[in-house]
């Protein structure tokens, strides 16, 4: 599993579950479509970019997004044979807020039958979290995290890197929270990436808007990440 998705991982296990549960495998082709607004900042820059996915209780063999204006098309990429997405890259990101509006999804599955579907993305952006502190426990086995409250978030998710790999990916965390205690035994760790004292890491935190159209499944508007902060495990 690369990094990309770990990042996901906690929402994305609930959005799969909850999905499948509410669908009758077969009888008939459902799925879900959505694209959001990725925030972040860089040096004094604040970038934004559009990413997306879309989730199918049928095999998908190919799926593309084009954005509202349709002067955009771009290929979404396999993850499993039900789940694609579009991460972009570094070259992405652009201090232009992307154009709301509808943006249109191609299905094919693999009985050669196709869908198309429209995701609705508002101007709604997610402030960046700024991270207050970041407290090993000194005795050992647990991470103190604060942030400032985003008055936009509807949720919070944690992550820890190692260099360039998200070792840890919180699920989602209620809007009423700011802060969070993270153990070297809670879900959420990557395979065999368990932290070991002395280990150098780093939190970033997300602010998530949800998609306000949507009620049966949890759909992204728009997610922001925070500046890395890095600290030293303690065992």
């Amino acid at each position: 599993m690369t990094k990309r998705y770990l990042f996901y991982l906690s929402a994305l296990i609930f959005l799969v579950g909850l999905f499948q549960s509410c669908v009758d495998l077969e009888v008939e082709k459902q799925y879900i479509a959505d694209a959001y607004v990725i925030t972040k900042i860089v040096g004094t820059d604040t970038l934004y970019a559009v990413e997306s996915y879309v989730n199918s209780n049928t095999v998908m063999t190919d799926v593309t997004m084009k954005n509202p204006d349709g002067s955009k098309v771009v290929d979404l990429n396999k993850f499993t044979a039900g789940y694609f997405d579009y991460a972009g890259n570094d070259s992405s990101f652009t201090t232009q807020v992307p154009p709301s509006g509808n943006y249109a999804f191609t299905i094919t599955f693999d009985d050669e039958t196709t869908a198309t579907t429209v995701d609705k993305l508002t101007a709604d952006v997610a402030d960046v979290v700024t991270v207050k502190n970041v407290v090993p426990n000194e005795e050992g086995g647990s991470l103190d995290v604060a942030w400032q409250k985003n008055r936009d978030a509807d949720l919070y998710i944690i992550k820890i890197m190692k260099k360039n790999s998200i070792i840890f990916s919180s699920g989602f965390i209620d809007s009423t929270y700011s802060s969070a205690t993270i153990y070297a035994y809670s879900n959420g760790w990557a395979t065999n990436a368990n932290p070991h004292g002395g280990d150098s890491l780093d939190v970033v935190i997300s602010g998530v808007i949800r998609d306000k159209t949507q009620t049966d499944y949890t759909k992204f508007q728009s997610i922001s990440q925070s500046f890395r902060t890095p600290f030293i495990w303690v065992e």
